[in-house]
């Protein structure tokens, strides 16, 4: 193994000490005829163990090399080891580590799965990660580390005698990307990865040579691009990583951003010229890498060839069939959609949750969590080694009980912002006996109509029973009660619960849908439009065609085909207009809605009332609320409940208004869903008139 002088990694609070970090490049570099310099830097991110790809990203890094020898520079922008492949996990990610080092990489930030099994455990001076790889882990904007194990930056100086200053961030969202006991619990934290950037880059740009120059610097940000893109101008080039999207940006400055996907799909490369006068110019460029599984003829690295040929044999001494199943398991095709592979997994949690002593009441995993396809070539089997891939982490399996406002504020958190505040949907794996309803066009923190559980609505004030991982039981279930851990694997739980299940039918449909309707007030016989949305995965499973509405009786109300156009989490739109039936009398009604494998259901509830056009408080509804009230109780202005300036001489009619929480509704109540770090949710409240709720459950066949 390579050694460097970690200590002289700290700060470069010296000359001597700028100089003794430096980490050389081999010999043959040229300087340009104009006296320019020309230093190349090949990046990748989040590699996480797929081996796949090592051969022919070794190879072109190869090519590169030859291209600018002793002036490139290669570097890993984090999360290369940990949530990895069956072919390196079940090693414990040792074949990643020998194939970094054989491609010559110099230098990585620090992502948050590399400590995913402690800093104390891998990351920590002579810890396992750290001592075996022959580069320097970066991370400015950590506290609590031993700045000798991760430094805020390096400097290394090329043959050319360009000095490149690389600066590291671990992701904003480290304390909930990484399990307490790993993180938190060891006294890390993180700061705000661009204002760390641009402290050290400010320092090695500051002309001072007692405390470190650098001719180049470049951000090696292991959060998303738009993240890495608010560094300032001292940085010349930045990489950006974590949300496995592939990306090409400009900081303020014009300095450019890349973003090379995930799993070596792409290799980024900065070709950087140092003018005579020290101007710095950067062209930026990703290529497209080969998987050696589904390209064989691709060109290769030998060593890096040889590193997959073995962890590959090795992996293959313990495959075999574990299940057969009935339709699609795969992750989505669009950021933050729900998939068919993530809600098995939740499937089969709650399974192992009801045979512990203490039972459970639904599954949950995380989107994260869940690493590949279950069944990525679709030969309709499920082997070890897929669902070794798909769920690599090691974790156990617990449980934990919260409120039924807490799971409605869980349901709710799937609708937010980003770490970039930019909205986002980030579904969730729910067992399939769990189904909600959410308006998609309402504010944040609003946006959940309805949550039911086996059929029947979640009751805020009860008490339920939840199956997960010992991770998500740290993070997202942190404030339930009760929680129990078991010392079972969940890859191991899983697995043996798809050989007992198979052959095994995988539910296709939906767990949320979308609904709105266009008016906020009608009368039976009226004719609403109303839309649909959410009503397709995302992946190649079967899509729904038409979706149709039937009344309580099975009688058409209306039907609408379904836009299948890739949409992110509103994959599968329909738009079409139902004509309400004249009832007599008040009551609830319930319709159903059928798209595919995804049935919903709508329940129209009326109050046969005495209703003034325009006037008059609804019983439960302050005067003028708008149904945009905050969650403590209180509402903004509006027009009152269930009354429409249009109704006009229709007072003595049944009559129901088409609302979500967010259009017109009484104020809300909390339902303790805050305690989970979100806004109450609450059910919209009758009053004369009627309300106009969305109710679905994935079809149980």
């Amino acid at each position: 193994m390579r050694l460097f002088p970690r200590r002289a990694l700290l700060t470069g609070a010296s000359l001597a000490t700028a100089s003794a970090l430096a980490l050389s490049a081999p010999a043959l570099a040229t300087v340009n005829d104009d006296g320019s310099k020309t230093v190349t830097v090949a990046a990748f991110t989040d590699l996480h163990g797929h081996l796949e790809r090592v051969p022919n990203l070794a190879y072109q890094i190869d090519q590169i090399k030859a291209e600018n020898p002793g002036d490139t520079i290669v570097a890993s922008n984090g999360d290369s080891v940990g949530g990895s492949a069956y072919i390196s996990s079940v090693q414990q990610d040792e074949p990643t580590i020998e194939a970094l080092n054989a491609m010559g990489v110099q230098v990585s930030s620090a992502g948050n799965h590399e400590f995913d099994k402690g800093y104390k455990e891998d990351m920590a001076v002579g810890a396992r990660l750290n001592k075996e790889s022959n580069f320097p882990y970066l991370a400015a904007n950590l506290t609590g580390a031993d700045p000798e194990a991760i430094p805020p930056y390096t400097i290394i100086d090329t043959d050319s005698g360009v000095k490149v200053g690389f600066i590291g961030t671990a992701p904003i969202s480290s304390p909930k990307d990484i399990a307490v006991d790993s993180f938190t619990n060891q006294g890390l934290a993180v700061t705000d990865p661009a204002a760390a950037v641009d402290k050290y880059a400010a320092q090695l740009k500051d002309g001072d040579e007692s405390n470190g120059e650098a001719d180049v610097v470049i951000a090696l940000v292991h959060d998303d691009a738009d993240i890495a893109a608010k560094v300032g101008e001292n940085v010349d080039a930045a990489v950006g990583g974590h949300s496995h999207r592939k990306a090409e940006l400009t900081t303020a400055s014009g300095a450019p951003v890349i973003q090379p996907a995930n799993f070596g799909k792409l290799l980024g490369r900065f070709d950087i010229t140092v003018a005579a006068d020290g101007e710095v110019s950067v062209d930026a460029s990703m290529s497209e890498v080969a998987d050696i599984e589904q390209t064989p003829d691709a060109p290769t690295n030998e060593k890096a060839m040889d590193i997959y040929s073995k962890a590959a044999a090795y992996a293959n001494e313990t495959n075999k069939t574990l299940a057969e199943i009935e339709g699609k398991a795969l992750t989505a095709r669009a950021s933050g959609a729900e998939s068919t592979a993530v809600n098995m997994i939740a499937d089969g949690f709650l399974a192992w949750g009801k045979d512990q002593k203490q039972g459970a009441d639904l599954g949950y995993q995380n989107a994260g969590g869940t690493r590949a396809d279950l069944d990525p070539n679709q030969d309709g089997k499920i082997t070890v080694v897929e669902s070794g891939t798909v769920q690599p982490f090691g974790n156990t399996l617990g449980t934990v009980e919260i409120t039924g406002g807490q799971l409605i504020g869980l349901v709710e958190a799937q609708f937010g912002t980003d770490d970039s505040g930019k909205p986002r949907v980030k579904n969730a794996g729910f067992s399939r006996n769990l189904s909600y309803t959410y308006n998609p066009a309402a504010p944040e923190g609003s946006k959940v109509m309805d949550v039911r559980l086996d059929g029947e609505s979640v009751d805020p004030e009860a008490t339920y029973t939840v199956a997960t991982t010992s991770y998500l039981l740290s993070s997202v279930f942190g404030e339930g009660k009760n929680r129990i851990d078991s010392t079972e694997i969940d890859l191991d739980a899983f697995n043996a619960w798809l050989e007992k299940v198979s052959p095994y039918k995988v539910d296709q449909g939906q767990r949320g849908i979308g609904f709105t309707s266009s008016v906020d007030s009608f009368k039976a016989g009226d004719k609403v439009e109303i839309s649909l949305s959410s009503l397709s995965m995302t992946a190649d499973e079967d899509k729904p065609t038409e979706a149709i509405v039937y009344d309580e009786q099975g009688n058409e109300l209306g039907r609408g085909p379904v836009d299948n156009t890739l949409d992110g989490n509103e994959t599968g739109k329909a738009t079409f207009t139902i004509t309400i039936p004249n009832y007599t009398e008040s009551g609830s009604y319930v319709y159903t809605i059928k798209a595919g494998a995804t049935t919903g259901y709508v329940v129209l509830a009326f109050d046969k009332g005495d209703v003034a056009p325009g006037a008059g408080d609804a019983e439960g509804a302050p005067a003028g609320g708008s149904g945009q009230g905050d969650s403590d109780g209180t509402s903004a202005s509006g027009d009152a409940e269930g009354v429409s300036s249009s109704a006009g001489g229709r007072s003595q009619d049944v009559s129901g208004s088409a609302t979500s929480r967010g259009s017109r509704v009484s104020a809300l109540p909390r339902t303790g869903a805050e305690s989970l770090g979100v806004a109450g949710v609450a059910f919209a409240m009758v009053a004369a008139g009627g309300v106009l709720v969305a109710r679905r459950r994935a079809h149980r066949a």
